[in-house]
């Protein structure tokens, strides 16, 4: 491995590692560059905004050549591996100010690691908006006529390959359900438009429109932003690494080329000799398929990310009954899983929205739950079953007894109303003050009664972004992510450790560590594109409200979060063909997303009135993948078509792809290999949905899709040697349920085992090269039986599996 190097220039320090140099001047100008591509570059200053009056930010940066620098030891080390550090520090114009920015190169990452921290050295408090690690934009931001120094006078702020505007750019969301996806060239940034739905997914888009009110083509992009080329390295990745104390935005305007990377510090009263810091930035360059993984392992190291959480399976409430269900619904429904327990054994029985009065009412049960909630979790417990109850924990409707009688636990905005929230339920949702005593332990109550009184070891905690909207707090010293994070850790030490805790509508990265599971999608719903009240909804409203495609494509581009930040859960699994727009193709792509992305399972039809064939499709997603296909793309379309997961078993790699058809018309895809990934080469394929084997493939393969429709791949290296093609037991075609197969050529056999925790009837697919013809088999199976494929060489073996079952061919030569 090439060590870090840090050495003085002319005109600064240079920090370099094998992939990229980073020059810091003597004014703590940043030049980062990839060394793989010199025409790739970000030049920037680090920066900080600070409010003098209440109506005008001002952006201040250093401008004077008297930045001091300290190296580090040159064995610095952190929890991210061995590179090197620099520190340097540099005082501001105007109010008596000095920044510090801390630079750090990896000797295995090809990334940078910034941060930037202000200290007040005057005599009078001053108010810190935000700190910047990076801006790049040489244009007048603020309006008060000055310019900062260039770090480069002969280059542009950024540029990609050469290119200096145009690129496209991966759009990372506010919370669970807010658009997250590529942005086409001349595509602008996704934002609502009204009220409701920006309180609800940008509430602080305004406070980054304040600084950079004089970019023509801005995206704001939060945490993370992904910038580049379909396709083409390399990419550039700017990304806070860290939402502990404070929340992170990646503003973009393409057409100059600008870019800052915002750390909110909220209007932090700075008194004097007191310092602040933002929150640490991730910069870094390469292949746009690698970045964001790298970026989520460095996040969940900085975050303590809970890993090792098998995702669940279950079923849940809402997507049939809504706030309508009741107590004999879930009874219901529970009896019926019991009863099928065998052939679909699922974990999890959630009872969702409707058992309580109002919204923050949470202990008002309605009369719709007789029994009331400790007597269903018993119930559920009782047939087997983790209990399972969904709230919102931190939102309170107007009509709500909570809202009413406790107005001063309300979250305020600057002009003493409750902070707006959004509207459902019929009425105005507000936030919760986690920073208020009383709320703390009326949250410790709450919480102790659900899970040590009622039962209830599974929580689904859902908008919990009211926690952290804009406004005026018990402690003002708090930031709306230090506020968010106060509840999650009291609702956390509350219910302890054991307790599974899924998170959603919830600003994804101050959830780190302290959730197992996070929606990353909107809702789903029984309709391919959002309704409202029967209307479609207009496109500027469209991409944050519930429908299958929009749950799709954020759980596609929100792929790389699982397993290492938390479980992904990609809402439910809608199967039935009743009370239901979807079409049977429709519901297959649904199936196909939830499950090469490798997250939660969770169903939520009614279970009574659904037809053999539906039970069976649930099946085939169980149990789900440990791993998460990902786009092959993150900037070439807002729903990617094609996601691949490479799977490496002992005898023998393959590739799963999903292939999607996104349009409302069927199509036919000419596809090669290659844009799977794969090297040039021969290679069994076969295709889930149909059951199709093609044969042994060499360049092109041509797919029918139907509109709105998938294909599921397995693509493995054609050998001269027995294989194992795929089975239709689970949609992973042998990634999950083959525990083994071997070839014992001295013996002449094949021997195989699969381990389904589940009843089931199905077949394995090989392929026996010509020298090679089947002969007996025996199994432990109780039915089971070889037919001949369509392909040569092709061979099926049908048989019924209770649970588990091994397999033994003899092979005789042709």
């Amino acid at each position: 491995m090439v060590r870090s190097l840090i050495r003085a220039s002319e005109s600064g320090w240079v920090l370099q590692n094998a992939c990229l140099e980073l020059r810091l001047s003597a004014n703590s100008a940043l030049s980062l560059r990839s060394l793989a591509d010199q025409t790739t570059w970000l030049n920037g200053l680090p920066g900080v905004v600070i409010r003098t009056t209440p109506a005008t930010p001002q952006l201040l940066s250093p401008s004077a050549q008297a930045a001091s620098a300290s190296a580090s030891d040159p064995d610095y080390a952190d929890q991210h591996g061995r590179g090197v550090r620099l520190t340097l520090e540099a005082p501001l114009p105007g109010p008596a100010l000095r920044l510090t920015t801390i630079a750090t190169l990896y000797d295995a990452l090809p990334c940078a690691r910034l941060q930037v921290g202000v200290q007040n050295t005057s005599a009078q408090p001053i108010t810190i908006e935000q700190l910047l690690p990076i801006f790049a934009d040489w244009a007048d931001l603020t309006g008060n006529g000055r310019r900062p120094t260039r770090p480069d006078a002969d280059r542009p702020p950024l540029s990609i390959s050469g290119q200096t505007d145009g690129w496209a750019i991966y759009q990372h969301g506010w919370q669970s359900w807010s658009y997250t996806g590529a942005l086409a060239r001349g595509r602008s940034g996704r934002k609502p438009r009204s009220h409701s739905l920006r309180a609800m997914n940008q509430p602080f888009y305004s406070n980054a429109d304040q600084v950079f009110h004089s970019w023509d083509q801005k995206t704001i992009s939060e945490t993370v932003a992904l910038v580049g080329f379909p396709q083409s390295a390399p990419a550039l990745l700017v990304g806070f690494m860290r939402a502990i104390e404070q929340g992170g935005q990646i503003a973009l305007d393409r057409r100059e080329g600008h870019l800052a990377a915002i750390s909110h510090a909220e209007g932090a009263q700075l008194e004097p000799d007191e310092a602040c810091w933002s929150e640490p930035l991730l910069i870094g360059f390469g292949a746009e398929d690698t970045l964001l993984d790298a970026y989520a392992g460095m996040v969940a190291r900085e975050m303590g990310a809970r890993g090792g959480q098998q995702a669940p399976t279950g079923w849940c409430s809402w997507y049939y009954y809504f706030t309508r269900v009741t107590e004999r619904d879930i009874l219901d429904n529970l009896h019926a899983l019991s009863e099928r327990k065998e052939d679909l054994p699922l974990h999890v029985v959630q009872i969702d929205d409707g058992y309580q009065t109002a919204v923050g009412d949470w202990t008002s049960i309605n009369e719709k739950f007789p029994g009331g909630m400790q007597h269903l979790a018993t119930a559920i417990r009782e047939q087997g079953f983790q209990p399972g109850l969904w709230m919102a924990p931190f939102t309170a409707t107007a009509n709500s007894q909570l809202a009413q009688n406790q107005p001063d636990w309300l979250l305020r905005d600057t002009s003493g109303r409750p902070a707006f929230g959004g509207k459902n339920w019929g009425s105005a949702m507000y936030g919760l003050d986690c920073t208020h005593p009383q709320v703390k332990d009326w949250l410790q109550r709450l919480f102790a009664l659900l899970v040590e009184t009622w039962g209830y070891t599974y929580l689904k905690l859902d908008f919990l972004y009211c926690a952290a909207l804009p406004g005026v707090r018990r402690q003002p010293q708090l930031t709306s992510v230090q506020a968010l994070r106060e509840g999650l850790h009291t609702i956390r030490a509350s219910v302890g450790e054991e307790v599974f805790l899924l998170g959603c509508g919830c600003p994804l990265l101050p959830a780190v560590g302290l959730v197992d599971a996070m929606r990353i999608s909107p809702d789903v719903a029984p309709q391919w594109l959002p309704r409202f009240h029967g209307w479609p909804v207009p496109s500027s409203e469209r991409s944050s409200m519930p429908s299958a495609a929009n749950a799709m494509r954020n759980s596609l581009n929100r792929a790389w979060m699982h397993p290492t930040l938390w479980v992904n859960d990609p809402d439910c699994l809608l199967i039935r063909d009743t009370d239901s727009k979807l079409t049977r193709d429709e519901i297959h792509t649904l199936a196909s997303v939830i499950g090469l992305t490798g997250g939660m399972l969770v169903l939520s039809d009614p279970m009574r009135r659904l037809r053999e064939e539906r039970w069976s499709l649930a099946t085939l997603l169980m149990p789900p993948l440990d791993q998460a296909a990902q786009p092959r793309s993150w900037l070439e379309e807002s729903w990617p078509s094609i996601i691949t997961l490479n799977i490496a078993r002992p005898w023998g790699a393959c590739t799963l792809a999903g292939l999607f058809n996104w349009t409302d018309q069927p199509t036919t895809i000419q596809m090669s290999l290659t844009s799977l990934g794969l090297p040039d080469g021969r290679f069994h394929v076969c295709e889930f949905w149909s059951q199709r084997y093609f044969g042994i493939v060499s360049h092109a393969l041509q797919i029918d899709l139907p509109a709105h429709g998938s294909a599921v791949l397995t693509v493995q290296p054609a050998l001269d040697r027995p294989t194992l093609l795929s089975t239709d037991f689970h949609l992973g075609q042998g990634a999950v349920e083959v525990q083994r197969f071997e070839f014992a050529e001295g013996e002449r056999s094949l021997r195989w085992e699969i381990k389904l925790g589940r009843r089931a009837a199905g077949s394995t697919r090989i392929f026996l090269p010509s020298l090679w013809r089947p002969g007996a088999l025996t199994t432990s199976a109780p039915e089971a039986a070889l037919r001949v494929g369509s392909q040569p060489g092709e061979y099926h073996i049908q048989a019924t599996i209770h649970y588990s079952a091994t397999f033994a061919l003899a092979l005789e030569a042709s």
